[in-house]
């Protein structure tokens, strides 16, 4: 896998960025099941080639809740880092394993409500929106 995405990237490399996966790297939730080998390899070999080749936004899923990032390289806040956000609960029946932990200092916003992402791309910008399950802009 790490040499498709880092193929996938290199021939992207003036593009704008996105990257798609199931389980999150950075989840908003006090406590969740990872394979601790999964994890170590995406932080280890995955995130760094997201900061090198400046991939923009991450959608990650798994955990059934909302949440964005800041802006992180080297897993560090910084401006036009990459931001993660997610983690697919659109549809779903809400999650009761997923606290999100609001006290971790990388998540902007994090919530456990119903949330689906809308990215409009165009050849000037990218907007990304968070909607509720009543249609409503949560971010």
């Amino acid at each position: 896998q790490q040499s498709f995405l880092v193929d996938s990237l290199e021939l992207g490399k003036n593009l704008t960025r996105f990257v798609n996966y199931h389980v999150p790297m950075y989840s908003c939730c006090k406590s969740i099941e990872i394979d601790p080998q999964t994890f170590v390899y995406g932080m280890y070999h995955w995130i760094p080639s997201f900061d090198k080749y400046r991939v923009m936004t991450v959608f990650e899923n798994h955990v059934h809740a909302f949440k964005r990032t800041k802006a992180l390289r080297g897993n560090t806040p910084t401006e036009n880092g990459t931001v993660y956000v997610g983690d697919g609960n659109f549809g779903a029946f809400l999650d009761e394993k997923c606290t999100p932990d609001k006290t971790i200092a990388l998540f902007e916003k994090i919530s456990s409500d119903n949330n689906l992402w809308l990215s409009i791309v165009d050849h000037k910008k990218v907007q990304h929106y968070a909607y509720n399950n009543s249609r409503v802009i949560m971010d």
